[in-house]
């Protein structure tokens, strides 16, 4: 069971008593959680309160003196509005805002004074200007050093384990010249301007709100060419980790960081383990589970099979697909999380509505099923180079069809409509019709309240070189403005450039100026406060990523909006008609729907599996959806018994699979138990041969150190300092290096051993030769110095 905190003794001095009344149970036990645990991921649901629980509890944290200069980081548009929000709370609160425009080097510099002198209550910045105040570059250097020593641990056990393959250990070499020029590049961009840095300005607790957004953490992983894994970091993501860490430093315990979404988990379960490493980090390394590819090993499953890569062509490739072990998962997460859904709690919002309009499709619409039939029964039958068509292709013209055939390219169109078809397409009535009437119709009837209403649609978005080309944002304007709505009164989310415009559209919804308000998800969902006046909220596609139904929802359907209820329609595009048992002739499954259906079921199972209402053991991935052959095959058909018969074979599919997985596993534990003998003679000869050597070594502790070693000119050299061993260490390397000499060569003599270097193409590695031998590589880089080069040495012989 999830940890539970009670907050309902806390007065919280100093706030407002209106707003003290106006907080609810849930609100009051997660102020009390960060103050008496410390780390907490607040993972609410939309509109549940959580920065007011930041705002909150970062005062209560700061009376007791926990901390004394609280930080709460949100969306780049919304400091203000969070400013107004906390002064609301606390009137005589001391605050300090600043958005992404005070980030000029002299305005950087002026904000860093401004927060290391003053005496604030609570600090509150967009989170570009908060990545924009840099660590000290010591202090980069002390976590690079944490990260280098991961690498060369991996380096190491590659080669123990018999993996040193070119690639493999070309791969970590890169790594770590990659974090060695990086820490430079950073150090040298940080000192340009002399500000001061961010362990100097006296913050120590952050609340990072839409902690979503640093989700794209660099990972030290082996799983490189593994679907699902992210390849790609952000400096955002990587700073912020620095500065959990340093928070935790400061604290002396994982303390001093709150992180609060509404959907912990997006589109990879690689978050799930990011979410842990910013807030359970000592945690995860005293249970081994630090390492990516360690907790993958616990809880996730790669899997193989063939899929199409971005450049279309047809590869075996293997993807991070699987969540396992939830309840022992959830056991360690829930230490630090505080998960509630909307069913958990009994929030003063809207009723929520949901219509499901089902438009009839056009007969050039079922043109396009079966066109669409055509190409993935062409890809099966490999008629069709990857490179020309493949199955994610199709999933984005189904998506773009099933709105509006014009979101189509005209090359497309002209596959299965001829000229003239093309020509009279604007006279067909799509479901963007269906919507501009829904639109009008509430407008109209809402005139004297002047409610709002929201549109989403990620198909059809304006583009700067968009000019003459159909867009569904255009049509719609424009269908509605021939209708009567005033064109001052429709809005696009995509108008606003900087965040000062945004903030701007925003604020004319809320004031009922705009009443229509058009936009994608990614650009209207996470952190769109314009929920006041909503009456209607309309979806014109399925999106792409299940959690992506909870943010379009979270706009409307939240705490804030006068009306009680609220509609939210989703206009879905009927299949092909078929005949019943009865032969009576109804409107059959469709595309459209089971995008819906499909993307529906995988956001509610990851929701009940965070929030420990599933039982299971594991559920599939969460990435976008892309639709296999056989279910655009069955979709197109429109008969839902060709669906069924699609869920039948995956089911069938997987129990085989199950059966030969048991097998495998079998005749593995099989050939396990015939090699364990040898095995156990083998460790047994292993330890007996590291004992002997423990027993002759001569101690080199303290001052008793003494190596003898050859140096580059050929002459012996009787050493009693670790700086100038590892000094000669480095030299010897790099002269084998510059002479492209390969071979194991004597180095000395070291603690009663033999002293040997090896140089091959992969570099320099040192061994210590008695009845056992132990290695390590040799690093030539500005970072290391020689002590430092010895001490790796030194550590590898008491091992």
């Amino acid at each position: 069971m999830p940890r539970h905190f009670d907050g309902s003794h806390l007065e919280l001095p100093g706030m407002n008593p209106e707003w003290r009344n106006k907080l609810r149970p849930h609100q009051l036990n997660a102020i009390w959680r960060i103050v008496a645990s410390g780390n907490t991921l607040l993972g609410h649901a939309v509109g549940a309160g959580k920065t007011s629980e930041a705002i909150a509890a970062s005062q209560e944290l700061k009376r007791l003196g926990i901390c004394y200069k609280p930080c709460l980081v949100v969306m780049d548009h919304l400091p203000e509005q969070m400013a107004s929000e906390a002064i609301q709370m606390y009137p005589q609160m001391r605050l300090l805002i600043a958005g992404s425009a005070e980030m000029s080097a002299k305005k950087r510099r002026e904000l860093a004074s401004r927060i290391a002198t003053g005496d604030w209550d609570l600090i509150i910045l967009s989170h570009t200007a908060f990545s924009k105040l840099p660590l000290h570059p010591d202090t980069i250097g002390q976590f690079l050093k944490e990260e280098s020593d991961m690498v060369e641990a991996d380096y190491l056990a590659a080669k123990s384990n018999g993996q040193r393959t070119k690639r493999v250990m070309k791969n970590l070499e890169k790594k770590l010249t990659r974090l060695e020029e990086n820490i430079d590049a950073v150090a040298n961009a940080q000192t340009k301007d002399n500000t001061i840095f961010f362990d100097e300005l006296g913050i120590d607790w952050i609340f990072y709100d839409e902690s979503q957004q640093v989700k794209n953490l660099d990972l030290n992983t082996k799983l490189n060419r593994v679907l699902g894994v992210p390849s790609s970091a952000s400096y955002r993501a990587k700073d912020f980790l620095m500065k959990t860490r340093y928070m935790s430093y400061k604290h002396g315990a994982s303390r001093g960081v709150t992180l609060m979404t509404a959907t912990p988990i997006t589109n990879t379960l690689a978050e799930a383990w990011v979410n842990q490493v910013y807030l359970q980090y000592e945690t995860l390394q005293a249970k081994g589970l630090l390492h990516f590819d360690a907790w993958v090993s616990n809880f996730a499953e790669v899997k193989v099979g063939a899929e199409i890569t971005p450049q279309g062509t047809l590869e075996v490739k293997s993807r991070l697909a699987v969540f396992n072990n939830l309840p022992e998962w959830r056991q360690l997460f829930w230490q630090v999380a505080d998960i509630l859904t909307d069913e958990d709690l009994d929030l003063p919002k809207p009723e929520k509505e949901y219509v499901t309009q089902e438009v009839p499709a056009t007969p050039e619409q079922l043109k396009f099923f079966n066109y669409v039939a055509q190409r993935a029964e062409a890809i099966k039958a490999r008629r069709v180079e990857p490179t020309v068509d493949n199955m994610p292709r199709i999933t984005t013209h189904i998506r773009q069809g099933v709105v509006d055939l014009r979101c189509l390219p005209l090359d497309v169109l002209s596959e299965f409509l001829s000229p003239e078809e093309i020509q009279f397409l604007s006279q067909s009535r799509s479901k963007v019709d269906a919507a501009i009437n829904n639109v009008f119709r509430i407008w109209k009837s809402t005139q004297a309240e002047r409610l709002t209403q929201l549109i989403f649609s990620d198909v059809g978005t304006p583009k700067e070189n968009s000019q003459g080309r159909f867009t569904v944002y255009t049509y719609l304007k424009s269908q509605l403005i021939k209708r009567g709505i005033p064109p001052e009164e429709i809005a696009f989310i995509h108008d606003a450039k900087t965040d000062e415009q945004k903030s701007a559209l925003f604020r004319a919804v809320r004031q009922r100026k705009i009443r229509v308000f058009i936009g994608s998800t990614a650009k209207m969902g996470v952190g769109t406060n314009v929920q006041n006046y909503v009456i209607a909220a309309h979806d014109l596609d399925c999106p792409w990523r299940p959690t992506d139904h909870t943010q379009r929802a979270g706009r409307s359907v939240r705490q804030g909006n006068h009306n009680p209820k609220v509609t939210i329609y989703r206009y879905v595009t009927q299949g092909k008609p078929y005949q019943d048992v009865q032969g009576k002739k109804v409107a059959g499954l469709s595309p459209d729907g089971y995008l819906y259906q499909t993307s529906k079921t995988k956001a509610e199972f990851i929701e009940a599996a965070l929030a420990g209402k599933n039982t299971a053991r594991s559920i599939d991935d969460c990435t976008d959806i892309v639709l296999s052959y056989a279910e655009v095959m069955a979709t197109a058909s429109g008969d839902p018994r060709l669906m069924r018969k699609v869920e039948l074979d995956a089911t069938v599919a997987k129990l085989f699979q199950e059966e030969r997985d048991h097998i495998n596993q079998q005749i593995s534990i099989r050939r396990e138990l015939e090699h364990l003998p040898r095995r156990i003679e083998q460790v047994t000869a292993k330890v007996a041969n590291h004992q002997a050597d423990k027993d002759r070594t001569v101690s080199t502790a303290g001052n008793k150190f003494i190596i003898i070693l050859r140096a580059c000119d050929g002459k012996t050299v009787r050493l009693d300092k670790r700086s100038l061993a590892g000094e000669t260490i480095n030299a010897v390397a790099h002269n084998l290096e510059a002479q492209a000499k390969y071979g194991t060569f004597s180095l000395g003599k070291f603690a009663g051993f033999d002293f040997l270097i090896r140089h091959d193409v992969g570099g320099s590695t040192i061994h210590i030769v008695g009845d056992a031998t132990y290695n390590a590589s040799v690093r030539q880089t500005p970072m290391l110095s020689g002590a430092s080069q010895f001490c790796r040495v030194s550590v590898m012989r008491e091992d």
